[in-house]
C-alpha cells in the first residue's frame, strides 16, 4: 500500500509540473523544480507529500495559485517575500551561515539543546511574545519567590528554601484548610 501511494504522489506531482509548463518561469531550467505559491498568503496547503492524496480538483485549484521555480530561483523568491526557505537549513534570510547551536533558527529546525532553547526564549522575549522572567527551574511562567509555587519549585530542585517561600507555603496551606472547613460546613466565601 505505501509503495502504491508513493508512486501515485510522484505521478501526480509530475502531472502538476507538466501542467505548469515543465520549466522554471524565471530562468527556464528543467532541474530541481519546485511548486511555488505566487502569493504565500493565499496558500491553503503545500503541494507535497500526503497533500497530493486529496481531491484532484482541490489540488488543481491550489496549483492555479502556483508557478514553477528551480531551487535557486525559489530560494531568491522566498527571500524576496521575506521568508526563510525551510529546505535551506543553516542559512539566514540575508545569506549568512548560522551557527549549528545557540540560535532560534536552530531550535526551529528541531534542535532541543539548552542553548537553542534559551536562544528561542530570548528571541521571543525581544519580539514581545512572552515575558522575559523565568523561575528558578527555568519554566516559561513566572515563579516568584515568596509564593507557594516558589516553595514547590525550590523543593523539587533540592534548592535551599528561602524563608519567604516557606511562610507563603504555610499561609497558603492554612487558607486551604480554612476553605475546606467552610465548604464542609456549607459556608462559601
Amino acid at each position: 500500500m505505501a509503495k502504491y501511494m508513493v508512486d501515485r504522489r510522484r505521478k501526480r506531482r509530475a502531472q502538476l509540473i507538466e501542467k505548469l509548463g515543465g520549466e522554471c518561469v524565471r530562468c527556464g531550467s528543467k532541474e530541481e523544480l519546485h511548486l511555488d505559491h505566487k502569493d504565500p498568503k493565499l496558500q491553503e496547503f503545500r503541494l507535497t507529500g500526503k497533500n497530493l492524496d486529496g481531491s484532484w480538483d482541490k489540488i488543481l485549484e491550489e496549483t492555479s495559485k502556483c508557478q514553477l521555480l528551480c531551487q535557486p530561483c525559489h530560494v531568491k523568491k522566498t527571500r524576496e517575500d521575506g521568508y526563510a526557505p525551510p529546505w535551506n537549513k543553516g542559512i539566514s534570510q540575508c545569506g549568512e551561515v548560522l551557527p549549528e547551536h545557540g540560535c532560534e533558527p536552530s531550535y526551529m529546525r528541531g534542535c532541543r539543546c539548552q542553548e537553542c532553547y534559551q536562544a528561542r526564549h530570548d528571541a521571543r522575549v525581544r519580539r514581545g511574545e512572552i515575558k522575559g522572567t523565568r523561575g528558578p527551574s527555568g519554566q516559561r511562567g513566572v515563579i516568584k519567590h515568596g509564593t507557594r509555587a516558589g516553595y514547590v519549585c525550590e523543593l523539587r530542585l533540592h534548592l535551599p528554601i528561602c524563608e519567604e517561600c516557606r511562610i507563603a507555603n504555610r499561609d497558603d496551606a492554612r487558607r486551604r484548610r480554612e476553605k475546606k472547613k467552610l465548604l464542609a460546613c456549607g459556608i462559601s466565601r
